[in-house]
């Protein structure tokens, strides 16, 4: 079930360049609903792939909760010299 929501959640991503206004509104939410939906299976992870031990796994997902909000907060300070530097202008 995970696998069909993270489908549709990357076909509602494919989709915002060809948008309208109030299809990005519905493709914003669809986005944000489906993700939630593979969060619990993204916990998941440490215990399953690298087999860290059940006394570890709070403080695992603990550092993948840090390393994505620190991803998310210095990504969009380097697209900001990026996007210049390639000639796109705002708007």
């Amino acid at each position: 079930m995970v696998g069909r929501q993270r489908t549709c959640a990357g076909a509602a991503l494919f989709l915002i360049p060809v948008r309208s206004a109030p299809l990005l509104w519905f493709l914003s939410a669809a986005i944000g609903f489906l993700f939630r939906f593979s969060f619990p299976a993204w916990l998941c992870v440490p215990s399953g792939v690298s087999r860290v031990d059940a006394e570890h796994i709070g403080t695992a997902v603990g550092l993948m909760l840090t390393l994505a909000a620190v991803g998310g907060f210095v990504v969009p300070l380097v697209f900001e010299k990026i996007v210049p530097a390639a000639g796109y202008g705002a708007g």
